[in-house]
C-alpha cells in the first residue's frame, strides 16, 4: 500500500531473514531523492521480528509529507491502528480490533479514524 502527494510518496517497506520479517513505513522526498520519515510500521516493531502477516489498510500523507496509517496483524492477534508520523515526528495514537479499515484521514494537527463506528482524533505531536 502507498500514497503519493506532491512530491512525496507514503509506502510500506519490508525485510525479511531467518529472523523474521520487519515492516517499516516511509516517506520519500522525490524532489531530495533521499527518505524523509522511516517509522516501525507496528508498536514494538524494533523488538518483534515476526510481523510478516501484517497488512497496511490506510496510508494518508500530508503535501508536507506527514503520515498517517493503519495496519491489521495477522489472524488472532486482534487489530493494531498504526503509529501517525511526519518527516521529524511519529506518535502510536491508537490500537484497537475495532479501527475500520478505510477511515484514517489527516488535518495539519489531528489524525482522524473511525473505531467500533464512533469517529475518533488524536493530535500529532
Amino acid at each position: 500500500m502507498r500514497a503519493i502527494r506532491d512530491r512525496f510518496v507514503g509506502y510500506r517497506w519490508a525485510s525479511s531473514d531467518r529472523n523474521g520479517t520487519i515492516v517499516r513505513m516511509k516517506v520519500l522526498d522525490a524532489r531530495a531523492g533521499r527518505v524523509v520519515t522511516n517509522f516501525s510500521a507496528f508498536t514494538g516493531a524494533s523488538i518483534v521480528r515476526s510481523q510478516a502477516g501484517y497488512r497496511i489498510t490506510d496510508v494518508v500523507l500530508r503535501s508536507s509529507g506527514e503520515m498517517a496509517w493503519a495496519a491489521v496483524p495477522p489472524a488472532g492477534l486482534g487489530r493494531e491502528g498504526g503509529p501517525v508520523g511526519g518527516a521529524r515526528r511519529s506518535a502510536h495514537v491508537a490500537a484497537s480490533p475495532d479501527i475500520e479499515p478505510g477511515s484514517v484521514a489527516m488535518s495539519r494537527a489531528y489524525v482522524y479514524w473511525r473505531q467500533a463506528g464512533s469517529p475518533m482524533s488524536a493530535s500529532l505531536p
